[in-house]
């Protein structure tokens, strides 16, 4: 079985057009045939075969697209094999896929585009039903997305999504959900992300265990950023990378595409031409889209596939998309 949104993405990449429809296997990704031309090539990502409806190629996938045994699917997580002893646990935590699909964490998941299944199977997601107030009460994990964070199979921290926007709450809606007041009166809003107190930022990648796997790593901002583009995404927890994941960042990788919120990665690829720490750095303005998080992961992969097109050195050095191993 493969990937159907990476498969997708690598034919729209190969021949320029894909569209959908079902046959009797089920889902069929229709593109132009490389013999005639016409859009008569259909390809199968349950059962990795194709061919062309006028009889001119058939076969499996590989050989279509060369060797793609990193889009194969996989359907398990990095397994901690330990815990940190310092880690402390956010609260009661159950399985995503045992909530109703009216449950307001399964709404919030799935009006933001993202397979439930999949967030818990590959990155470990959980959804916490009783948890703890953190921060002299500014923070409670009740009701929260826990999204846990491994480094070398070990899980080292976690950090805490709301399920909605506090900036745009009232009095009435903050004194229900139990928000603190300042000196003046006035109440603190919590921020929409809590990380783990005593897990340094600075010094992880969110998803490292994954992207290790691949040549190539994209970089964003925040996790549900990295969720959008794939498996060999990571997130610095923030608009601008630490000296640590600079170093990480260059070390592990062929290729980094610096997929930032727009402006970001511009400040960011300025600061590491200062400081010279990093020449291996591509950054990608993700044009209709505000950030990685909204936007169709083929297209994603479709402007980044662009961009190192675009770029003088790598094509000078004949590099394309298809140059790196990756897993989406």
């Amino acid at each position: 079985m493969y990937n159907p949104v990476q498969l997708e993405a690598f034919l729209l990449q190969r021949f320029g057009t894909v569209r959908r429809g079902h046959g009797k296997k089920g889902l069929e990704l229709i593109t132009k045939c490389p013999v005639c031309g016409k859009r008569k090539l259909s390809v199968n990502p349950n059962t990795g075969l194709y061919q062309c409806w006028r009889g001119c190629v058939s076969g499996h996938v590989d050989k279509l697209l060369g060797d793609i045994r990193a889009m194969k699917l996989t359907t398990f997580a990095p397994k901690p094999v330990s815990v940190a002893r310092d880690v402390d646990s956010p609260g009661e935590l159950i399985p995503l896929t045992t909530l109703d699909d009216d449950h307001q964490a399964s709404v919030y998941l799935q009006q933001r585009g993202f397979n439930v299944r999949m967030l818990e199977d590959h990155y470990g997601f959980r959804y916490c039903r009783q948890g703890k107030k953190y921060a002299n009460g500014l923070f409670d994990t009740t009701n929260t997305i826990i999204i846990p964070v491994y480094k070398g199979g070990t899980l080292i921290g976690w950090q805490s999504r709301l399920l909605y926007n506090p900036d745009g709450l009232d009095d009435r809606a903050c004194e229900g959900l139990g928000f603190i007041k300042d000196e003046d009166g006035d109440w603190v809003k919590p921020p929409k992300y809590f990380t783990m107190p005593g897990l340094d930022k600075g010094k992880i990648l969110w998803n490292y265990d994954w992207a290790r796997q691949s040549d190539i790593v994209v970089v964003c901002e925040g996790v549900f950023d990295a969720v959008a583009v794939g498996r060999c995404a990571v997130a610095c927890f923030g608009k601008g990378l630490t000296d640590n994941q600079v170093n990480m960042l260059k070390e592990y990788w062929d290729l980094v595409v610096l997929l930032l919120d727009p402006g970001d990665a511009d400040k960011q690829m300025a600061l590491l031409d200062q400081s010279s720490l990093m020449n291996n750095a591509l950054p990608v303005h993700l044009e209709g889209y505000k950030d990685a998080g909204e936007a169709p992961q083929a297209e994603i992969w479709r402007q980044i596939d662009q961009a190192i097109a675009d770029h003088p050195i790598l094509a000078a050095n004949k590099r394309t998309l298809d140059t790196y191993r990756f897993v989406v």
